[in-house]
């Protein structure tokens, strides 16, 4: 597809759909994949909905500068040799949900296209973000707690996969409480860092208050 016909598809795009209206559907494919995180049986949606969002934004127009991006090439240099193994081997089939993960990398490819394009979509998709992890981790606790569950077994997280989120939310507390200005914020940060590091302890075994 050349120049010009790229240009035509977008112009169409526009008075087809409308600005207005582009926005929302960008916004919706966004907050959509920041669902699909934590759903594996939507990620395969959330690459056409991101896909789809990228062409309506004028993505074929930067293909190029997007390419010429290291983070763009890693993910592409990574999935090539993963697929090139597969075609080498001969475990397509048996090890199939094993090797499907390393390809939902390249649905980070149009998510941080599309967030790199406004300032004011990053800030919707961390705030979305930020809301769906502790709605996660509290659900955990909660399972966790009273109903003496290990991972989110509501939403079909495994207790490893927990575990890591978990993780995660340990290291980007400790950095916030390292980078705090004030003592209250430093301890409130510290705080929750040992909370999530207790749960986290505690996701191979279900509470000993709970035990018949």
């Amino acid at each position: 597809m050349n120049e010009k016909q790229i240009s035509i598809t977008h112009l169409l795009s526009e008075h087809m759909i409308g600005v207005e209206w582009r926005e929302r559907f960008i916004r919706f494919s966004l907050i959509f994949f920041c669902f699909a995180l934590w759903q594996k049986w939507s990620f395969f949606y959330a690459f056409f909905l991101l896909s789809g969002a990228w062409i309506l934004d004028g993505g074929l127009r930067n293909l190029k500068q997007l390419i010429r991006e290291p983070l763009t090439q890693g993910i592409l240099v990574f999935c090539s040799i993963v697929a090139i193994g597969l075609l080498w081997g001969d475990y397509i089939e048996t090890n199939q949900n094993k090797w499907k993960k390393y390809f939902i990398l390249l649905t980070f490819i149009p998510f941080f296209a599309l967030l790199s394009k406004d300032k004011m979509r990053v800030s919707w998709v961390s705030n979305t973000f930020l809301i769906i992890y502790c709605s996660v981790v509290l659900t955990g606790a909660y399972q966790y707690f009273v109903q003496g569950l290990i991972g989110v077994p509501v939403l079909d997280i495994s207790y490893l996969s927990f575990s890591a989120i978990l993780g995660i939310g340990v290291v980007t507390t400790i950095f916030l409480a390292q980078v705090s200005q004030t003592t209250l914020q430093n301890m409130m940060w510290w705080f929750v860092s040992a909370l999530l590091l207790l749960l986290q302890f505690n996701q191979e075994q279900e509470p000993s208050y709970l035990r018949p």
